[in-house]
C-alpha cells in the first residue's frame, strides 16, 4: 500500500500523500450510529500507529 498510494504522480508534478484507515465489520444488532463511532475510534488508532496504517479489530 505504501508505494501505490504514497508515490502518486500526476501530469504536472509528484504528489506526496499518506493514508490511515479504520475498518470494521458491522455486528448484526449494531446501529449505524454505533458502527460510525467504532470505525471512528479505529481510524484514530490507525493514525496513532503512523502513516499508511490500517486498524481493524473483529
Amino acid at each position: 500500500m505504501n508505494k501505490v498510494f504514497q508515490d502518486v504522480t500526476t501530469k504536472d508534478e509528484d504528489v506526496s500523500a499518506t493514508i490511515s484507515l479504520g475498518v470494521i465489520e458491522i455486528a448484526p444488532n449494531e446501529t449505524s450510529e454505533q458502527a460510525a463511532k467504532r470505525v471512528d475510534l479505529h481510524l484514530y488508532e490507525a493514525k496513532r500507529g503512523g502513516r499508511n496504517t490500517v486498524f481493524s479489530q473483529l
